[in-house]
């Protein structure tokens, strides 16, 4: 099986219910491959649009097949306003959209 992907939606908004504005980066932790195909740890930023959303198109990091095993994104908030926050996902095999809200933990894995 080769790589699947999935686009990765999410609605940012400021304390006061305002659209947040800033950008999200995405980075693989480490190379992954499968099928014969190399993704690379490059990054893919995702800015907000001017209604606070977030899209952007991950490669999946559980696909059947894929090596290493523990590859994850290293997702940073740069959110105008706060303070970086940074955290790790997996972003999972499947079709249609996936909120990042449902791949966050609870608290920042990065300072």
């Amino acid at each position: 099986m080769a790589f699947s992907t999935r686009t990765v939606t999410h609605a940012f908004t400021n304390a006061d219910g305002t659209p947040a504005s800033g950008s999200v980066t995405f980075a693989l932790s480490r190379r992954m491959t499968n099928s014969g195909t190399t993704v690379m740890p490059s990054e893919v930023v995702g800015s907000l649009n001017a209604s606070g959303q977030l899209s952007v198109v991950l490669t999946a990091n559980d696909d059947p097949g894929t090596v290493p095993t523990d590859a994850q994104w290293n997702v940073t908030f740069r959110i105008l306003g706060t303070a970086v926050e940074q955290f790790f996902i997996v972003v999972p095999t499947g079709t249609g959209t996936v909120d990042l809200g449902t791949l966050l933990p609870g608290t920042p894995q990065v300072a």
